[in-house]
């Protein structure tokens, strides 16, 4: 709830939470206290949030699923070009690199996936 909460404020640039707070009908420090995540509004208050904000509940509590529909497709292309034994190898390796490492070994695939697909285009120029 916090963090939507603070997610609405940044969106819609609003740093002053006393005035927000009385705006949607509540105590000057209604708003700090939910973005300090010391308890959680009751539905009337999300309701108001809703109302000053003109949006649905659903709007309210929708989370970005951005990263979800990345790991589905994902795992669709993992389980479409690798059997269970290559899943393995490939889980176990991920699972032994840090994230720093991992984002280094991404990177420098990519770099030279690009070179070769560089190269390669160039051959069927000349050609």
């Amino acid at each position: 709830m916090a963090n939507r909460v603070n997610e609405l404020l940044a969106e819609n640039k609003i740093k002053n939470k006393k005035t927000l707070s009385h705006l949607i009908g509540h105590g000057e420090n209604f708003v700090s206290t939910l973005t300090n995540k010391k308890h959680n509004p009751m539905l009337a208050s999300v309701y108001d949030f809703c109302d000053y904000f003109g949006m649905t509940l659903e709007d309210f509590f929708h989370e970005d699923d951005s990263k979800d529909k990345i790991i589905r497709q994902l795992n669709h292309l993992l389980t479409e070009k690798l059997n269970v034994d290559d899943l393995t190898l490939l889980f176990n390796f991920v699972d032994t690199l840090d994230k720093k490492s991992l984002r280094a070994l991404l990177e420098t695939y990519s770099t030279y996936h690009a070179v070769r697909i560089e190269k390669e285009s160039k051959k069927t120029k000349i050609v």
